[in-house]
């Protein structure tokens, strides 16, 4: 859950923000992964390693990965902040949360990869997509229709028979 720490002059720039790095994160995530475990199955990089060293790998992967994403993300954020009265310590902030929350999302999807079948990943991805990108969503309200006061998705889902 995302919780505003500040107020701004643009509630709906500031929505924006919060839904674009979710998807943002999960999505260059994903890719990297799965061109990791591509790369790794097609070169055989992993097969002759034991299972710790394979760990490790995989750790110093991920945590490079991360912080460099993390950075990215942050001066995205930051590029785009217009006139908002933000410090240079806020900088770390924002960074170091988005490093540990993208850190999460690559162990989380590392280890699904690694565990469930080939064909059951889109499920998996799809499903982790729309579980992380919910939250800063749900707080959108559906408009009221212009009959009847239903909200504008009931009003289209009605059938006449």
């Amino acid at each position: 859950m995302l919780v505003p720490l500040m107020s701004t002059r643009c509630p709906k720039r500031q929505r924006c923000y919060t839904t674009s790095y979710q998807w943002r994160c999960n999505s260059a995530t994903i890719f990297f992964i799965l061109a990791l475990n591509d790369m790794s199955a097609r070169f055989k990089l992993y097969d002759d390693l034991p299972p710790k060293t394979s760990g490790t790998v995989r750790a110093v992967v991920s945590a490079v990965y991360t912080f460099v994403g993390a950075v990215c993300m942050t001066g995205y954020i930051w590029a785009f902040r217009e006139n908002w009265p933000v410090h240079g310590y806020q900088f770390m902030e924002i960074w170091m949360v988005l490093w540990l929350l993208m850190h999460i999302y690559f162990c989380i999807i590392d280890a699904a990869t690694s565990i469930l079948p080939q064909s059951a990943l889109p499920l998996f991805i799809v499903t982790w997509i729309f579980s992380t990108s919910r939250p800063p969503s749900a707080r959108l309200k559906l408009r009221r229709a212009s009959t009847g006061g239903d909200t504008r998705c009931q009003h289209t889902l009605r059938t006449k028979f």
